[in-house]
């Protein structure tokens, strides 16, 4: 129930993980090592380095991998998933860390990992080891089983039927209270913030309450991690960045109103303003090649941009990629034929405080911000706002 649960909650952080691009620094060195008993194609390896999570898709061909980036948090996870019955994370700093991973063989039927960690850290999600998980899991069973059991059995519900999800949002309530009761006893464990964070608010805010306006709830779980967790944590590049996606929450930013102005050069060198395109729609698609429902919703733009002609519509694909290369090759091999901006560093992101991907902005010939959607879906109300012309 809990690997089912956690697997879950993880499926919709990579909805949050967009967020600003700032260089910290601070820097992790990291090098995983995989012996020959090791399934590349049972492994999954990510890390979260504060703020985005990062699938790590190649480079391990050769059975190790070293991997240097900045950290915009207390500490980056690195976590690794190999086949149903095994997941490993740790946390890292910047000193130097050497992970070297095996199956084990003992473990007959099952894929199973033994490992070694050179920090001397060990596996937080297991409970022979880290007590406060112990603690959470025994002192809030009751409620993880609850929105276990109504995830298995209605959760294809959850974005369409309203009893479901108001059914599911009260289980949440009451497991993210019970939560912060065990939590509040551990201030300055990065793992009890983490914990919060990454089980309780970002679930919450991506899948759970997504489109459900409860600034007292959202306000209390602001008021518990402010009071509760040390500013070390909340200090942090990116507990700024949760924090200001956790007030939006609590105070959403308009969907309508006079669209800030910009000016921008697009990929292939051209300016871009908003003062530029007047006269014309503007739909801006905030994206990213590592966000899957991004992807899911490329044919749908690329159909719309066929059905509006360009004296009609213009389209803004904003994509928060750090890898430029990357980006221009999924625009290249994909045919996304419209305007392109790399957002490396969040100056559109900012502007527009988008703090979910994909969003979808329209502006119509005035500059005026009409309609604004987070997440992938259809695009006909779009045809209607843009027709109706």
């Amino acid at each position: 129930m809990f690997r089912s649960v956690y697997f879950l909650l993880f499926s919709v952080f990579l909805q949050l993980g967009f967020s600003s691009i700032v260089f910290g620094q601070r820097m992790m060195d990291v090098t995983i090592r995989l012996d020959k008993t090791i399934d590349l194609d049972s492994l999954l390896l990510h890390y979260d380095d504060g703020l985005l999570f990062h699938f790590v898709e190649s480079g391990l061909e050769n059975r190790e991998l070293r991997i240097q980036k900045n950290i915009y948090a207390p500490y980056a996870m690195f976590d690794f998933a190999y086949g149903d019955h095994s997941m490993l994370a740790f946390f890292v700093n910047e000193d130097p860390t050497f992970i070297t991973l095996g199956k084990d063989l003992q473990a007959k039927g099952q894929h199973k990992l033994h490992y070694s960690i050179s920090n001397g850290t060990n596996n937080i999600w297991d409970t022979t080891s880290n007590t406060i998980l112990t603690r959470v899991r025994r002192e809030t069973k009751e409620e993880l089983n609850q929105v276990g059991r109504i995830y298995q059995q209605h959760g294809h519900l959850l974005r369409s039927d309203d009893s479901v999800r108001h059914v599911m949002q009260q289980q949440r309530k009451k497991l993210a209270f019970s939560t912060m009761a065990v939590l509040k006893d551990y201030p300055d464990d990065y793992f009890a913030f983490y914990y919060f964070k990454n089980q309780i608010v970002d679930p919450d805010m991506a899948t759970f309450f997504r489109n459900t306006s409860d600034s007292v709830y959202f306000s209390n779980l602001l008021y518990h991690i402010k009071n509760n967790f040390s500013s070390t944590f909340t200090d942090s590049e990116g507990g700024k960045r949760w924090f200001a996606q956790l007030a939006n929450k609590i105070s959403p930013p308009p969907i309508q109103g006079a669209a800030p102005h910009f000016s921008i050069r697009g990929q292939d060198g051209e300016l871009i303003s908003l003062k530029g395109l007047h006269g014309k729609y503007v739909l801006l698609d905030f994206w990213a090649t590592w966000c899957p429902p991004c992807m899911a919703a490329m044919p749908s733009l690329k159909k719309l941009r066929q059905d509006i002609p360009e004296d009609k519509l213009e389209i803004i694909g904003i994509s928060s990629d750090r890898d430029s290369l990357v980006y221009a090759n999924v625009i290249r091999d994909k045919q996304l034929n419209w305007l392109h901006y790399l957002d490396s560093k969040r100056y559109l992101g900012g502007l527009f405080n988008i703090e979910a991907l994909p969003t979808t902005i329209l502006l119509d010939p005035e500059g005026n911000m009409v309609y604004r959607t987070e997440g992938a879906g259809s695009l006909d109300q779009l045809y209607d706002i843009i027709r109706k012309e």
